[in-house]
């Protein structure tokens, strides 16, 4: 009985630190860029861009560091800029900062969609996957930004890894 109890209790201490490591996934949300601050699934931003996230991913480890990224992104109408993806959390001081950023200057990585494409020459998702080593991390308030530029203005698409939550923000370009 002692035996079976010590197994017991060995294998509850193993399985711990599994509890704290996994991923977040987010698939099939849609962003319509409009000029307005917009929390949920569907966004108005200038009624003229709609951006989809095909696939959000975000891991990380037994240790708690973040150690990848994945996103698949497309725009299904209108003229849409990835301008950086940023990781943001607070595990170093208790306010949030930038951890991670895909690029130190800004990508100019066009993927508008255009109608009058007829042979589907153009590209119009962006896709990307990395290992990432950010460490300490603290995924309960990680935050994955997407920076944008439609419609003449800056939009940040903001991914809330924990809660599933997209919302946004703008501002106009000068």
């Amino acid at each position: 009985m002692k035996k079976v109890l010590f197994l017991l209790l060995v294998s509850c201490l193993l399985s711990v630190p599994a509890v704290f490591a996994g991923t977040y996934t987010l698939d099939g949300k849609t962003i319509h860029l409009q000029g307005d601050t917009g929390f949920g699934d569907t966004h108005w931003l200038e009624s003229q861009v709609k951006i989809k996230f095909n696939h959000l991913k975000i891991g990380w480890d037994h240790q708690g560091k973040v150690d990848r990224i994945r996103y698949d992104i497309s725009c299904k109408d209108g003229q849409a800029v990835l301008q950086n993806v940023k990781y943001v959390d607070n595990a170093l001081n208790g306010d949030y900062e930038i951890r991670w950023q895909q690029s130190e200057l800004n990508m100019n990585r066009d993927f508008s969609f255009h109608k009058d494409d007829r042979d589907f020459r153009r590209d119009n998702n962006v896709k990307y996957s990395s290992q990432l080593d950010i460490k300490p991390a603290n995924v309960k308030s990680g935050k994955v930004e997407f920076h944008f530029h439609a419609s003449n203005h800056h939009y940040i698409v903001i991914w809330e890894p924990l809660s599933g939550k997209l919302s946004t923000t703008w501002k106009r370009l000068s």
